[in-house]
């Protein structure tokens, strides 16, 4: 389970643009998109720092809080999955955000603070030389872990 967290903080880091739901119709009104796992939100040689990390977790959990209470409910996760399934996303995207709510949520309810600490300690586990950032070898290695097929020593 601890593989699979840093592999999503990871895949939440490094490409944030696969996991976001599509733009929908003038609906609840959204964030504006803050910039993300793309190279402007990356250092100069690819690399993501901690604090980029954070800001990107935040960003896009930010998005699934409709009233911006710091907290996303059952309910909120569900109105995001119908505004997905309507613009003909794609199913994996709900059964993420499914998954996460199981992992974070009691009674109906997730802390945004809560996801972004836990995002954060796979980041620093990921973070092998702890030097701040993720590199692409760290990165790499963190999804081949996430997969099952890390190196083994």
């Amino acid at each position: 389970m601890k593989i699979l967290l840093l592999a999503a903080t990871t895949l939440l880091a490094a490409a944030p643009a696969a996991a976001q739901p599509p733009q929908a119709p003038p609906a609840p009104p959204q964030a504006a998109p803050a910039p993300q796992g793309g190279p402007e939100a990356r250092g100069p040689q690819g690399d993501i720092t901690r604090a980029q990390a954070e800001q990107n977790v935040r960003a896009q959990l930010g998005r699934l809080d409709a009233d911006h209470d710091g907290v996303i409910t059952d309910k909120e996760i569900e109105k995001i999955i119908d505004t997905i399934a309507t613009a003909g996303g794609p199913a994996q995207i709900g059964d993420r955000l499914h998954q996460l709510m199981k992992e974070f949520g009691h009674d109906g309810r997730m802390a945004i603070d809560d996801v972004v600490k836990a995002r954060l300690a796979q980041f620093d586990a990921a973070d092998t030389n702890h030097d701040g950032k993720l590199d692409q070898a760290e990165r790499q290695a963190a999804m081949a872990a996430m997969r099952g097929n890390a190196p083994r020593g």
